[in-house]
């Protein structure tokens, strides 16, 4: 009796005996479009008196077998990463998701963004060169829009259950706005020397959804009088009791606003001052000059 290919694996029995017979063509993986051609299965029956009489007796049934070489869905950003923002800014996020791969009907392409407040899912129908574009869109920034997003694409065939992914990452960084900051003499800025010096720093903090911190800090003519302010003193005060020609010249608060929960997607606002100058002059004391009364001798002993 002659064998079946052997890639069907077909037991042999005895040509007397009756029987079925199931056999088993396994090709694994298949990892490329070589696999996609028909198979058939030939089987043979006989008995021994058809055998000796007639020759072996036989029936093909074959099947096809379609391979579908699918790629991941090419994932683009039209954002550069990371993308740093300030509060309040609008900003778009447009993720554009490609097949690359002739698709059978019913396959699906579907873009998502995730992190931060995440995305709506957009699902097409996938053929040959579709695009697939979701943008995320903010209109007025927070703190809490810091993050990382990611947006991810899929194509997916139901029908057979395969599903190939892609995706592709941004980084949002937020940061805060500048304070407010104005330098303002509570003495003239004109002074004489050996005279005090009062000046008030008014610093008003950006609003914001995140526990802040201020610091601040007084910048004086030669850093004789520089000073750093206790945190998120709202109104620090440079007093000098008394100056010095040399102290003449700019005096400057320098504000910077962090924040408080350490969020790496959160960055410290711009650094924002206020400058004022003081002019001391040296105090001078000229003593007056007596003249003699008229008729009065200047000597010494005179009458």
């Amino acid at each position: 009796m002659r064998h079946c290919p052997s890639c069907w694996n077909v037991p042999q029995k005895s040509a007397q005996s009756v029987a079925a017979y199931r056999s088993v063509l396994t090709i694994s993986p298949l990892s490329s479009v070589r696999e996609d051609k028909c198979h058939s299965l030939r089987t043979r029956a006989v008995t021994a008196t058809e055998y000796k009489a007639t020759g072996q007796t036989t029936n093909t049934s074959s099947t096809n077998v379609n391979v579908i070489d699918l790629s991941a869905p090419v994932v683009e950003l039209d954002a550069s990463s990371p993308t740093i923002q300030t509060v309040g800014d609008s900003l778009h996020l447009t993720c554009t998701a490609t097949t690359v791969d002739h698709l059978t009907p019913g396959a699906e392409l579907t873009v998502e963004w995730t992190g931060g407040n995440g995305g709506a899912t957009q699902i097409e129908t996938a053929v040959e060169g579709t695009t697939v574009t979701r943008t995320l869109t903010f209109s007025s920034l927070s703190t809490t829009h810091g993050a990382k997003y990611t947006c991810q694409a899929a194509i997916n065939i139901p029908s057979i259950n395969v599903t190939r992914n892609n995706s592709s990452n941004t980084d949002v960084y937020v940061r805060i706005p500048s304070p407010m900051v104005a330098v303002t003499a509570q003495t003239a800025t004109e002074l004489v020397s050996g005279s005090g010096l009062s000046l008030n720093c008014s610093i008003q903090p950006p609003s914001v959804d995140t526990s802040i911190t201020v610091l601040s800090n007084w910048s004086t003519p030669g850093g004789r009088h520089n000073r750093v302010n206790a945190e998120n003193d709202a109104s620090p005060q440079l007093v000098i009791p008394s100056v010095e020609t040399a102290d003449s010249g700019d005096y400057t608060c320098s504000v910077r606003v962090t924040d408080s929960t350490n969020s790496p997607y959160i960055l410290d606002s711009p650094l924002a001052y206020s400058t004022t100058r003081i002019t001391v002059k040296l105090n001078v004391t000229v003593s007056p000059i007596y003249e003699p009364a008229p008729g009065r001798s200047r000597g010494i002993g005179s009458s």
